[in-house]
Protein backbone atom coordinates (compact mmCIF):
# COMPACT_ATOMS: atom_id res chain seq x y z
CA UNK A 1 0.00 0.00 0.00
CA UNK A 2 2.64 2.95 0.00
CA UNK A 3 4.79 2.15 -2.48
CA UNK A 4 7.76 -0.49 -0.97
CA UNK A 5 9.66 -2.30 -3.48
CA UNK A 6 9.42 -5.60 -2.26
CA UNK A 7 13.32 -6.96 -2.26
CA UNK A 8 12.17 -10.89 -2.15
CA UNK A 9 8.86 -13.34 -3.06
CA UNK A 10 8.68 -13.57 1.15
CA UNK A 11 7.73 -10.06 1.66
CA UNK A 12 5.54 -10.24 -1.32
CA UNK A 13 4.04 -12.74 0.57
CA UNK A 14 4.17 -10.91 3.61
CA UNK A 15 2.57 -7.87 2.17
CA UNK A 16 -0.24 -10.15 0.79
CA UNK A 17 -1.20 -11.58 4.32
CA UNK A 18 -0.94 -8.42 5.60
CA UNK A 19 -3.47 -7.08 2.91
CA UNK A 20 -5.74 -10.23 3.89
CA UNK A 21 -6.03 -10.22 7.27
CA UNK A 22 -5.10 -6.22 8.35
CA UNK A 23 -6.01 -3.50 5.36
CA UNK A 24 -9.18 -5.41 3.74
CA UNK A 25 -10.99 -5.52 7.48
CA UNK A 26 -9.92 -1.52 8.15
CA UNK A 27 -11.09 -0.62 4.97
CA UNK A 28 -14.66 -2.11 5.60
CA UNK A 29 -14.74 0.05 8.65
CA UNK A 30 -13.80 2.85 6.66
CA UNK A 31 -16.57 1.91 4.15
CA UNK A 32 -19.32 1.41 6.26
CA UNK A 33 -19.11 4.91 7.93
CA UNK A 34 -18.94 6.60 5.02
CA UNK A 35 -21.36 4.53 3.03
CA UNK A 36 -23.86 3.93 5.89
CA UNK A 37 -27.19 4.73 4.47
CA UNK A 38 -25.59 3.28 1.06
CA UNK A 39 -25.24 0.04 2.42
CA UNK A 40 -28.66 -0.10 4.43
CA UNK A 41 -30.41 0.35 1.65
CA UNK A 42 -28.88 -2.42 -0.52
CA UNK A 43 -28.95 -5.21 2.88
CA UNK A 44 -32.66 -4.32 2.74
CA UNK A 45 -33.43 -5.08 -1.06
CA UNK A 46 -31.42 -8.13 -0.38
CA UNK A 47 -33.14 -9.11 2.47
CA UNK A 48 -36.15 -8.91 0.07
CA UNK A 49 -34.90 -10.81 -2.62
CA UNK A 50 -33.60 -13.38 -0.25
CA UNK A 51 -37.33 -13.46 1.40
CA UNK A 52 -38.98 -13.84 -1.80
CA UNK A 53 -36.81 -16.96 -2.94
CA UNK A 54 -37.27 -18.46 0.60
CA UNK A 55 -40.98 -18.61 -0.15
CA UNK A 56 -40.42 -20.74 -3.27
CA UNK A 57 -37.75 -23.07 -1.46
CA UNK A 58 -40.62 -23.85 1.35
CA UNK A 59 -43.62 -23.31 -0.21
CA UNK A 60 -46.13 -25.90 0.88
CA UNK A 61 -47.33 -27.07 -1.59
CA UNK A 62 -44.38 -27.87 -3.64
CA UNK A 63 -46.65 -29.47 -6.67
CA UNK A 64 -47.18 -25.82 -7.89
CA UNK A 65 -43.55 -25.25 -8.21
CA UNK A 66 -42.92 -26.10 -11.08
CA UNK A 67 -39.14 -27.65 -12.55
CA UNK A 68 -38.72 -24.28 -14.24
CA UNK A 69 -39.67 -22.41 -11.33
CA UNK A 70 -37.58 -24.71 -8.78
CA UNK A 71 -34.37 -24.50 -11.51
CA UNK A 72 -34.63 -20.58 -11.63
CA UNK A 73 -34.50 -20.30 -7.91
CA UNK A 74 -31.67 -21.87 -7.35
CA UNK A 75 -30.17 -19.94 -10.27
CA UNK A 76 -31.35 -16.43 -8.69
CA UNK A 77 -29.90 -17.70 -5.21
CA UNK A 78 -27.10 -17.83 -6.40
CA UNK A 79 -26.90 -14.42 -7.72
CA UNK A 80 -28.46 -13.04 -4.65
CA UNK A 81 -25.32 -14.72 -3.11
CA UNK A 82 -23.17 -12.99 -5.83
CA UNK A 83 -24.37 -9.44 -4.67
CA UNK A 84 -23.43 -10.25 -1.14
CA UNK A 85 -20.01 -11.20 -2.21
CA UNK A 86 -20.02 -8.27 -4.12
CA UNK A 87 -21.07 -6.01 -1.53
CA UNK A 88 -18.05 -7.73 0.89
CA UNK A 89 -15.99 -6.80 -2.24
CA UNK A 90 -16.61 -3.14 -2.30
CA UNK A 91 -16.04 -2.95 1.64
CA UNK A 92 -12.95 -4.24 1.51
CA UNK A 93 -11.95 -1.52 -1.23
CA UNK A 94 -11.88 -3.69 -4.60
CA UNK A 95 -11.99 -2.14 -7.33
CA UNK A 96 -12.96 -4.64 -10.54
CA UNK A 97 -13.49 -7.60 -9.06
CA UNK A 98 -17.33 -6.52 -7.43
CA UNK A 99 -18.21 -5.64 -10.75
CA UNK A 100 -17.05 -8.81 -12.44
CA UNK A 101 -19.51 -10.24 -10.18
CA UNK A 102 -22.69 -7.95 -10.69
CA UNK A 103 -22.35 -8.86 -14.37
CA UNK A 104 -22.56 -12.20 -13.11
CA UNK A 105 -26.18 -11.24 -11.46
CA UNK A 106 -27.49 -9.90 -14.45
CA UNK A 107 -26.78 -12.80 -16.45
CA UNK A 108 -28.47 -15.13 -14.14
CA UNK A 109 -31.12 -13.11 -13.83
CA UNK A 110 -31.76 -12.57 -17.52
CA UNK A 111 -31.34 -16.39 -18.13
CA UNK A 112 -34.65 -16.50 -15.61
CA UNK A 113 -36.29 -13.74 -17.17
CA UNK A 114 -35.83 -15.73 -20.85
CA UNK A 115 -37.00 -19.05 -18.80
CA UNK A 116 -39.80 -17.13 -17.28
CA UNK A 117 -40.77 -15.05 -20.95
CA UNK A 118 -40.05 -18.30 -23.22
CA UNK A 119 -40.45 -21.62 -21.46
CA UNK A 120 -39.70 -24.25 -24.56
CA UNK A 121 -36.28 -22.72 -23.87
CA UNK A 122 -35.77 -24.74 -20.84
CA UNK A 123 -35.01 -27.93 -22.44
CA UNK A 124 -32.43 -25.81 -24.27
CA UNK A 125 -30.84 -24.45 -20.97
CA UNK A 126 -31.45 -27.97 -19.10
CA UNK A 127 -28.75 -29.52 -22.27
CA UNK A 128 -26.51 -26.49 -21.70
CA UNK A 129 -27.54 -24.33 -24.85
CA UNK A 130 -28.59 -21.66 -23.39
CA UNK A 131 -26.77 -18.82 -21.17
CA UNK A 132 -27.74 -15.41 -19.60
CA UNK A 133 -24.81 -13.79 -21.98
CA UNK A 134 -27.34 -14.85 -24.72
CA UNK A 135 -30.31 -14.23 -23.17
CA UNK A 136 -29.15 -10.07 -22.76
CA UNK A 137 -31.09 -8.69 -25.64
CA UNK A 138 -34.31 -11.17 -24.85
CA UNK A 139 -34.19 -9.80 -21.51
CA UNK A 140 -33.56 -6.01 -21.71
CA UNK A 141 -37.80 -5.77 -23.04
CA UNK A 142 -38.91 -7.16 -20.05
CA UNK A 143 -36.58 -5.04 -18.33
CA UNK A 144 -35.68 -1.74 -20.01
CA UNK A 145 -32.44 -0.76 -17.97
CA UNK A 146 -30.66 -4.04 -18.55
CA UNK A 147 -29.28 -2.92 -20.96
CA UNK A 148 -28.06 -0.29 -19.75
CA UNK A 149 -26.90 -1.97 -16.61
CA UNK A 150 -25.01 -4.51 -18.77
CA UNK A 151 -23.30 -1.84 -20.95
CA UNK A 152 -21.84 -0.43 -18.32
CA UNK A 153 -20.54 -3.47 -16.31
CA UNK A 154 -19.21 -5.23 -19.62
CA UNK A 155 -17.54 -1.38 -19.99
CA UNK A 156 -15.53 -2.20 -16.38
CA UNK A 157 -15.06 -5.30 -16.61
CA UNK A 158 -13.53 -6.41 -19.82
CA UNK A 159 -9.92 -6.02 -19.70
CA UNK A 160 -9.35 -3.02 -22.54
CA UNK A 161 -7.75 0.29 -21.96
CA UNK A 162 -10.36 1.62 -20.05
CA UNK A 163 -9.68 -0.02 -17.23
CA UNK A 164 -6.12 -0.21 -17.16
CA UNK A 165 -4.33 1.65 -14.12
CA UNK A 166 -7.00 1.28 -11.56
CA UNK A 167 -5.06 -0.21 -9.03
CA UNK A 168 -2.60 2.32 -9.79
CA UNK A 169 -2.41 5.81 -7.27
CA UNK A 170 -0.73 7.86 -9.03
CA UNK A 171 0.14 10.90 -6.81
CA UNK A 172 2.02 8.06 -4.74
CA UNK A 173 3.38 6.38 -7.94
CA UNK A 174 2.47 2.81 -6.02
CA UNK A 175 0.35 -0.41 -8.12
CA UNK A 176 -2.31 -1.51 -5.05
CA UNK A 177 -1.94 -4.84 -3.90
CA UNK A 178 -5.66 -6.81 -3.40
CA UNK A 179 -8.05 -4.68 -1.06
CA UNK A 180 -7.61 -0.80 1.13
CA UNK A 181 -9.88 2.01 1.05
CA UNK A 182 -7.29 5.65 0.04
CA UNK A 183 -8.53 8.66 -0.23
CA UNK A 184 -7.56 8.28 -3.85
CA UNK A 185 -10.19 5.20 -4.39
CA UNK A 186 -13.49 6.75 -2.45
CA UNK A 187 -14.90 7.99 -5.60
CA UNK A 188 -14.37 4.28 -7.33
CA UNK A 189 -15.93 2.69 -4.00
CA UNK A 190 -18.81 5.13 -4.45
CA UNK A 191 -19.29 4.46 -7.95
CA UNK A 192 -18.74 0.29 -6.97
CA UNK A 193 -21.69 0.91 -4.80
CA UNK A 194 -23.93 2.84 -6.87
CA UNK A 195 -23.31 -0.03 -9.22
CA UNK A 196 -24.32 -2.12 -6.78
CA UNK A 197 -27.30 -0.71 -5.84
CA UNK A 198 -28.79 -0.71 -9.17
CA UNK A 199 -28.06 -3.88 -9.64
CA UNK A 200 -29.55 -4.94 -6.79
CA UNK A 201 -32.80 -2.87 -7.29
CA UNK A 202 -33.30 -4.38 -11.03
CA UNK A 203 -32.36 -7.84 -9.81
CA UNK A 204 -35.14 -7.80 -7.05
CA UNK A 205 -37.68 -6.83 -9.62
CA UNK A 206 -36.89 -9.15 -11.71
CA UNK A 207 -37.35 -12.17 -8.68
CA UNK A 208 -40.59 -10.47 -8.19
CA UNK A 209 -41.92 -10.70 -11.92
CA UNK A 210 -40.71 -14.54 -12.09
CA UNK A 211 -42.42 -15.21 -8.52
CA UNK A 212 -45.33 -13.00 -9.39
CA UNK A 213 -48.06 -15.29 -8.10
CA UNK A 214 -46.32 -16.47 -5.08
CA UNK A 215 -45.30 -13.18 -3.96
CA UNK A 216 -47.95 -11.51 -1.53
CA UNK A 217 -46.68 -7.61 -2.05
CA UNK A 218 -45.41 -6.22 -5.27
CA UNK A 219 -43.67 -3.44 -5.84
CA UNK A 220 -42.76 -2.93 -9.16
CA UNK A 221 -45.20 -4.57 -11.53
CA UNK A 222 -48.91 -4.45 -12.28
CA UNK A 223 -50.35 -7.64 -14.08
CA UNK A 224 -52.65 -6.66 -17.25
CA UNK A 225 -54.15 -9.80 -17.71
CA UNK A 226 -53.15 -13.27 -19.12
CA UNK A 227 -49.57 -13.27 -18.95
CA UNK A 228 -48.82 -9.33 -19.16
CA UNK A 229 -46.82 -7.46 -16.64
CA UNK A 230 -46.24 -3.84 -16.65
CA UNK A 231 -42.86 -2.50 -15.05
CA UNK A 232 -44.20 0.28 -12.81
CA UNK A 233 -42.60 0.39 -9.81
CA UNK A 234 -44.18 2.17 -6.57
CA UNK A 235 -42.88 5.79 -5.32
CA UNK A 236 -40.09 4.17 -3.25
CA UNK A 237 -38.70 1.95 -5.34
CA UNK A 238 -38.99 4.17 -8.76
CA UNK A 239 -36.77 7.44 -6.24
CA UNK A 240 -34.11 4.84 -5.33
CA UNK A 241 -33.96 3.57 -9.10
CA UNK A 242 -33.66 7.29 -10.39
CA UNK A 243 -31.23 8.52 -7.14
CA UNK A 244 -28.94 4.73 -7.75
CA UNK A 245 -28.58 6.01 -11.91
CA UNK A 246 -27.71 9.49 -10.98
CA UNK A 247 -25.16 8.51 -8.84
CA UNK A 248 -23.48 6.32 -11.12
CA UNK A 249 -23.82 8.91 -13.86
CA UNK A 250 -22.04 11.32 -11.43
CA UNK A 251 -18.99 8.82 -10.13
CA UNK A 252 -18.51 8.18 -13.78
CA UNK A 253 -18.12 11.80 -14.49
CA UNK A 254 -15.90 12.03 -11.57
CA UNK A 255 -13.42 9.18 -12.52
CA UNK A 256 -13.67 10.56 -15.96
CA UNK A 257 -12.19 13.87 -14.76
CA UNK A 258 -9.92 12.63 -12.27
CA UNK A 259 -8.57 10.33 -15.66
CA UNK A 260 -7.64 13.63 -17.12
CA UNK A 261 -5.83 15.41 -14.53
Amino acid sequence: MNGQIFRNSEETRKAIFNNIQHISKNASSMVDNKFQNEIDIIVEKLSKTFHILNIIVNYTDQKKVSDIKFDSNILLWQGANALVGSLQLIRQGYLIEPNILNRYVVESLTLAIDLFTNPNHYQKFKDGKLSGEKCITSAKKVIRVIGQIYGILSQMTHPQSSILGTYFVRNRNTMLIGGGVLKETLHRVGLNLGILGFVTHVFLGGVELIFYDFVPCHRFWVKQGGNLYKWQPNDREKKFGEMTQKMIHEALLELKESKND
